[in-house]
């Protein structure tokens, strides 16, 4: 069996039956039109863990309060998101193989059914990361094979796409992200899945691997919508995965060779630039200064910004989250800025803040989906073969087959609960302490997500000219959604680049870079700077 249930998410009906009758409100009676009050819903999550994913109806009486305001604009449409989730590593995919039936269907419905835990994207690694039983490649051979005879899935077949397959028959409408550590040892210079660079000479060879992956798990019936060509193309690791991918590489590799591929495979697979922190970082992986990384705009210039390219993905550890996000976005604003990755672990001193934070920021400063690292993890921080303190959103105990909630599945399921996949963010403020975001449900609903760092307070949340007393606990994460009857609106998605007829042959780059519009608005928010889990 599972740990004790820990307020397992429940669709509202059931929800506003149970509470109305315990606390006495009788929705839309005469006595509550007579006082004035309205009914909103609240979702709470407290750090000394008194509420986790806390369901509530409060009927409250709107007015203005003295204490914090936070400033939801109903009208102030802002990007439309995927949503938020975490990776399933092979670590993750075999520790949940452990797991029993029952017990398993039980942990991936309240992780990804949308009226749940409501994640909504996936990560998954094309090889091996720091998270395998053992280190591997799709196509292993002692000495170089261009014709990748020795391509195959089959590792992947074991662990990873039977749950794959277990998250999509709950939630078929999941986006899922792929992302590779290193190519093959043979394509590299050092002939190792370790450090060293992929030779020019394999550049083709290597877009032709990613576009097999890819094809392979079609034919496992599983689209991969996403792909980054190089996981942190900045880092040396001497003890996992890695490759160093400089701009001007990544840029031949997608306009050169994985753009036409895709085409010619009949793949509408989107592909991010950078995955890496938001730092300029330079090898063997850290930050050279407190500027963000021109990377991801050396690619949209290398590139021309054209299909297959359809944003930046940034990483959490290094560097300032908001002018990183702002950047890109002020650059390109019709491409996505999705967070691939960020880990909880051992080194944090603030860990329910920092995802707090981070959480907020992303939604605040454009970024298009926020996606955690491991999924699930056992309690010894593994099976790894790098980061010994990561923490996973979710431990799972092998030996007694049980699993039990993190800080993260509490936090990202507060974050989706109205703000999941196909939301709206709406432009937001807040005063003396409190961090706080808007959403647009996509049935038009608005609601409020606040970050209170502090002791309990009452907040008026304003949604529009509705200015609402709601209170908020110490050190809470709380969302609320405004009552029927208030709208908001909901940005369009901007149409990412389409695959030319006739894709260029040249290797010479553009000289058209992207056109650079007016700077747009952000939200202020404290940059957020999480310490990092690599050294090196």
């Amino acid at each position: 069996m599972s740990a004790a249930p820990v307020a397992l998410r429940t669709r509202w009906p059931a929800v506003v039956a149970a509470v109305t009758m315990a606390c006495g409100i009788t929705v839309g009676s005469p006595a509550q039109a007579a006082q004035g009050a309205v009914i909103v819903e609240v979702v709470t999550s407290t750090e000394d863990g008194a509420a986790r994913v806390e369901v509530q109806r409060r009927q409250l009486v709107p007015g203005e309060g003295s204490g914090p305001q936070v400033d939801v604009d109903p009208a102030g449409a802002r990007q439309r998101i995927h949503g938020v989730g975490a990776a399933v590593t092979e670590s993750s995919a075999y520790l949940l193989s452990q797991l029993p039936a029952p017990e398993r269907r039980e942990l991936l419905e309240e992780l990804y059914d949308p009226d749940r835990g409501g994640h909504s994207v996936v990560r998954i690694v094309i090889g091996a990361s720091d998270f395998v039983l053992e280190t591997h490649s799709l196509a292993e051979s002692p000495v170089p094979d261009p014709d990748l005879t020795t391509f195959t899935i089959d590792r992947d077949r074991r662990w990873v796409i039977p749950i794959l397959h277990e998250i999509l028959a709950i939630n078929p409408d999941i986006e899922i992200l792929a992302s590779p550590w290193s190519a093959p040892g043979w394509m590299k210079n050092t002939g190792s899945y370790l450090w060293g660079q992929l030779l020019e000479e394999f550049e083709g060879t290597y877009a032709e691997y990613l576009v097999r992956f890819l094809d392979a798990y079609r034919d496992e019936g599983i689209t991969v919508d996403w792909l980054t060509v190089q996981n942190e193309p900045a880092a040396i690791f001497l003890d996992t995965p890695s490759m160093i991918m400089s701009s001007d590489q990544q840029s031949r590799l997608v306009r050169d060779h994985l753009g036409p591929a895709l085409v010619a495979a009949g793949l509408d697979t989107r592909v991010l630039a950078w995955d890496h922190n938001w730092c300029d970082a330079r090898p063997p992986g850290g930050c050279v200064g407190t500027d963000p990384t021109p990377f991801p705009l050396e690619v949209f210039d290398g590139t021309g910004g054209s299909h297959p390219l359809a944003g930046t993905a940034f990483h959490c550890y290094g560097g300032d989250q908001a002018a990183a996000n702002d950047l890109v976005h002020q650059t390109r604003p019709d491409l996505q800025i999705w967070h691939t990755e960020c880990s909880g672990g051992g080194w944090q001193s603030d860990p329910f803040g920092d995802l707090a934070r981070l959480l907020i920021t992303d939604r605040n400063h454009w970024s298009n989906a926020t996606i955690l690292w491991n999924l699930v993890l056992d309690p010894d921080h593994g099976p790894t073969t790098g980061c010994s303190s990561c923490r996973g959103v979710v431990t799972v105990d092998p030996a007694t087959k049980t699993w039990t909630p993190e800080l993260e599945r509490d936090l990202l399921a507060t974050m989706a609960w109205f703000g999941g996949r196909d939301a709206g963010v709406l432009a937001t403020t807040a005063t003396e302490g409190l961090l706080a975001t808007g959403v647009c449900s996509p049935e038009r609903r608005p609601a409020a997500i606040v970050w209170n760092p502090g002791d309990p307070v009452t907040a008026t949340i304003h949604f529009g000219d509705l200015a609402l007393p709601v209170d908020l606990g110490a050190r809470s994460f709380t969302a609320i959604r405004a009552p029927d009857g208030v709208d908001c609106e909901l940005a369009t998605w901007p149409a990412l680049p389409g695959p030319t007829p006739s894709p260029p042959t040249s290797t010479a780059p553009s000289t058209d870079g992207p056109a650079t519009p007016a700077t747009s608005p952000a939200t202020p928010a404290t940059p957020v700077v999480i310490a990092p889990r690599f050294t090196g």
